[in-house]
C-alpha cells in the first residue's frame, strides 16, 4: 500500500466530495456478520499532513459508533509506544480523542488516556440515512515526526452489535499485526 501527495488538500468538513480524494479507496472492509455495514478508506498527504476519509455504510442509526484509527508511527511492531497514536470518533461527536501509546514496544504497556493534543482536527457527516462520514486531519510533523516509510496502520468501526477490524483479526495492542503503508515524502 502506497501513499501519495496531494498539492490540492481535501477540505475537511465532514462532507464527502470524490474529487477531493483521487485515486479512489485505499482499502474497503466490513462486518463478517453484517453484509451493509461497508467501510471506505481514503487517505493522502502533503508535505505536513495526513488527510483520511472514512465513508461508513451502517443501515442501523446508533449514537455511539465510533471509528478507531492506529498508527504505528515508527514501524516497529510490538506493543503501542510513546510515537504511536490511537484516535478516536464517536458518531454522534461526543468523543474526539487522541492517545499515545505509553513506553517502549515491548513493555506490555498500552495507551495513555491522559495525553492529548490539538495536532489534529475531525469532522462528521450524515449524507444519508444509511451512511456516516468521518474526514481527519493531522498534522504528521507535529503529532508524528517519526512517521516512518513504511509505518504501520490499523482502523476498527464499531457498527451496532458489531466491530470491523482492518487488517482482519489485528489487535489494538498488537502493532506486529497492522498494515504496512509505504510512506511518501511530499514537496
Amino acid at each position: 500500500m502506497q501513499l501519495v501527495c496531494t498539492s490540492a488538500p481535501p477540505v475537511i468538513d465532514g462532507v464527502f466530495n470524490v474529487t477531493e480524494w483521487p485515486g479512489g479507496p485505499i482499502v474497503q472492509f466490513g462486518p463478517e456478520d453484517e453484509p451493509a455495514g461497508l467501510v471506505q478508506v481514503y487517505f493522502t498527504r502533503d508535505a505536513t499532513n495526513l488527510y483520511l476519509a472514512f465513508l461508513i455504510n451502517d443501515p442501523t442509526f446508533n449514537a455511539g459508533d465510533s471509528l478507531r484509527l492506529y498508527f504505528d508511527t515508527t514501524g516497529n511492531g510490538g506493543d503501542p509506544d510513546s510515537a504511536d497514536r490511537f484516535f478516536l470518533i464517536v458518531r454522534d461527536g461526543s468523543a474526539k480523542a487522541v492517545q499515545a501509546g505509553i513506553g517502549s514496544n515491548s513493555d506490555t504497556q498500552n495507551w495513555n488516556p491522559s495525553y492529548s493534543s490539538d495536532n489534529w482536527a475531525a469532522e462528521i457527516g450524515e449524507p444519508g440515512s444509511n451512511q456516516w462520514v468521518v474526514e481527519i486531519e493531522i498534522n504528521q510533523a507535529v503529532e508524528m515526526g517519526a512517521l516512518a516509510d513504511p509505518f504501520g496502520m490499523m482502523v476498527q468501526v464499531l457498527f451496532t452489535g458489531a466491530l470491523a477490524t482492518w487488517p482482519e483479526d489485528a489487535s489494538s495492542t498488537d502493532a506486529d499485526a497492522w498494515q504496512g503503508v509505504n510512506n511518501v515524502s511530499c514537496p
